[in-house]
């Protein structure tokens, strides 16, 4: 696939490849950080830093409720 130009369009990929939509703070933390064009690495990459957000999220939860 060629690079992406814009966030938008990383953006939307990067939702799709999720099966949902990404709240902006995840977004801005998920993001690469190098300047545009990004590829696929990129999404890759951010794709494993989603889910080791969501990870880390389910096991605060499971700590939270086990204290509880």
């Amino acid at each position: 696939m060629s690079p992406y130009s814009t966030w938008y369009e990383f953006k939307r990929d990067l939702e799709r490849q999720l099966g949902h939509w990404l709240p902006n703070s995840d977004w801005l933390e998920a993001r690469p950080r190098e300047p545009l064009p990004w590829d696929e690495t990129s999404l890759t990459r951010a794709l494993r830093t989603v889910e080791r957000m969501r990870a880390k999220r389910t096991g605060e939860r499971q700590i939270a409720v086990a204290r509880a």
